[in-house]
């Protein structure tokens, strides 16, 4: 059984690539200097897979998010805190905060 993926779908043009680019996004809670850094915006809108992606093309979109991003943030996907785990999945629909790490022992 072949699989479906977006590229199959478009090619049997049974979807359009706008379609399915609008699913993947994900809207961002930002705090802090993060929002400080995203033009004072408290969500943003990124379409990305995983963790990895988000912060890429967060920095693409917001260049001022670099220095609070290299020093160091925690991201929350639906409750559950990611530190470096930076490969982890986005599901779909998943509520997805990013804050600045704290400090402290």
């Amino acid at each position: 059984m072949r699989s479906l993926t977006i590229e199959s779908l478009t090619e049997q043009g049974l979807a359009g690539a706008q379609y399915w680019s609008d699913i993947l996004k994900h809207e961002v809670g930002l705090s802090g200097i993060l929002s400080d850094a995203a033009d004072g915006a408290s969500t943003v809108t990124i379409d990305a897979q995983t963790i990895r992606e988000l912060l890429r093309k967060l920095v693409e979109q917001y260049p001022n998010m670099r220095g609070p991003l290299d020093e160091g943030i925690a991201v929350s996907i639906d409750g559950q805190i990611y530190r470096d785990n930076w490969g982890e999945k986005i599901p779909d629909g998943s509520e997805v905060f990013l804050m600045p790490r704290v400090a402290g022992g």
